[in-house]
This record gives structure tokens, sequence and C-alpha cells, in this order.
């Protein structure tokens, strides 16, 4: 009996002998990969930080490059500056220097007095009015040939029609006296109207 008994102990023991080497296994086991993930942590870490000083110092090198060349631009702008004030200073000197120069040639010219000249107001070619129906019209109200023309065809410059119809009447002056009784041709642009003229 106290074989049995002793045969069952030493089997327990090693049966949970067997499984504490085992949790040991798995322990070392995940020891060793949580090791290897915090080694590949802590360089991917440091690889970045690599990176992000490399970048760094990128960042920097541009800062300096871009102030320098504002400070040179700077410096450009304020020469471009100092030069057209220069310029335009000369300019303005040399425009007083030149209206000097102007005043003194100038001489005053004598005064020429223009008499104005009225051309007189000869007729175009005439049209031919031979063999044209007409009516005859008095001239009243101080109306001028040039009027009639307005009146009869809406056009002033018609004016030759009547003139070539009654050049036996009218001078080369063109001027009409009330009383007179004129011809007026009927042409495509003859507009009827009163045959005496008034001012109503």
């Amino acid at each position: 009996m106290k074989k049995i008994i002793l045969l069952i102990l030493l089997f327990s023991i090693s049966i949970m002998a067997e499984k504490i080497t085992l949790e040991q296994q798995e322990s070392d086991q995940i020891r060793i990969t949580l090791i290897e993930t915090l080694a590949k942590v802590k360089k991917f870490k440091t690889k970045k930080n690599n990176q992000i000083n490399q970048l760094t110092t990128e960042l920097n090198a541009l800062k300096k490059q871009f102030k320098n060349y504002k400070l040179q631009k700077e410096k450009e702008i304020k020469k471009i500056k100092a030069e057209l004030l220069k310029s335009k200073k000369s300019l303005k000197h040399k425009k007083k220097s030149h209206k000097k120069k102007v005043h003194k040639k100038i001489k005053p010219k004598p005064t020429v007095i223009l008499t104005p000249v009225t051309p007189k107001e000869t007729p175009l070619p005439l049209p031919s009015v031979n063999h044209i129906p007409w009516v005859e019209v008095k001239v009243e109200d101080g109306i001028t040939i040039h009027q009639l023309a307005l009146k009869y065809y809406g056009d002033s410059n018609e004016y030759r029609k009547i003139y070539a119809a009654n050049k036996h009447k009218i001078g080369k002056n063109l001027i009409i006296h009330d009383g007179m009784f004129l011809k007026i041709p009927i042409t495509n642009s003859f507009q009827e109207q009163p045959f005496i003229l008034n001012t109503n």
C-alpha cells in the first residue's frame, strides 16, 4: 500500500515538474519575443530620430539660404531706389535747364490779325430737271432756298434741283425774295406740300 502511494506521489511530482518545465519554456519564449520586439522598436525609433534630425538640419540650411537671399535682394532694391532717385533729380535738373534755354531762345513774334473771309457759296453741277413735272410756289416769310429744299425734299442739300429749275430767277448767291414764284420739280424724293408756303 505504501508503495502504491509513493508511486502516485512520484507520478504527480513528475507531471507537475513537466508542466512547470513547459510553462518555463513558454515564459522564456515570450520573454525572448518581447526582447526582440523592444529591440525592433528601439531600432525603428532610432532610425526615425535620425531622419528627423536630418530633415531638421536640411530645414535650418534652407532657412539660412533664404535669409541670405532676402538680405541680398533688400540690398539690390535699396541700390535700385537710390539710382532711381538720382536719375529723377538729374532729369528734373535737366528739365529746368532746358526750360531756361528755351525761354532765352524764344523771341516774341509779331501779332498777325487775320480777317475772316466768307467763301461764296457756289452751286455744284446742276441736276437735269427738263421734262419733269413741277408745282409753283410763292416765297414768303423770308424763307431760303435751303429751307424750301428741306420742306419739299426732306434734305436741304437738294436745293440744286430748285436752283436748276429757276436759275433764270435766282442768282449765283442763291438768294430768293418774298413774292417770288418758283418751280419745285416733282422728283422721286418730292414730298407733297401746300403750294403756298407759310410758317404755320
